[in-house]
């Protein structure tokens, strides 16, 4: 969703402002669009990695690592 609306294509007004004060085409693509695009792409890869932790747990868990301190806790509370 962040991706996709960073995109979304634009109305050109920025474009024809860059064409007009003298920029070539190489200078509008990486002033503008790059810039416009990076912005939506950084914030998705920030989403990702916070969503990322919500399956740490339930892989340390399913390979016997570390346990997390709250359920090592419990477990030694509730034990025989």
């Amino acid at each position: 969703m962040t991706v996709s609306a960073s995109l979304k294509p634009s109305t050109g007004n920025l474009e024809l402002a860059a064409f007009g004060l003298g920029a070539s085409r190489a200078i509008m693509f990486r002033r503008i669009h790059a810039a416009s695009r990076l912005a939506g792409v950084a914030a998705a890869a920030v989403f990702a990695f916070i969503a990322s932790f919500d399956d740490v747990v339930l892989a340390l868990f399913l390979t016997n690592g570390p346990v997390p301190y709250s359920a090592e806790a419990h477990v030694r509370r509730s034990g025989p």
